[in-house]
């Protein structure tokens, strides 16, 4: 699994997560070593094929918003650009 932030892929072990809100809890320091303190979260999408899967994230903190992107696939990139259609 991957959290991709601020242009870049950063790899996450996780066992098991139970929903959307937790999948995030899970990456949230990552991402708040990016954006700063995460003052809101919300689940924009979720992408899958051939096995990919995508959820992405609009991250709101205190200077606006980011995309925070959790990428479950042994080709990340690959992923990425099914789920933005190229």
């Amino acid at each position: 699994m991957w959290v991709y932030v601020c242009d870049e892929f950063r790899p996450v072990v996780a066992d098991r997560w139970g929903d959307y809100a937790e999948l995030f809890r899970l990456v949230e320091p990552l991402v708040e070593e990016c954006v700063g303190e995460v003052l809101e979260v919300e689940v924009h999408g979720v992408c899958s094929g051939g096995g990919d899967v995508v959820v992405e994230y609009l991250v709101r903190y205190w200077r606006g918003e980011a995309w925070a992107r959790v990428v479950f696939s042994e080709s990340p990139v690959e992923a990425l650009r099914l789920c933005e259609g190229g």
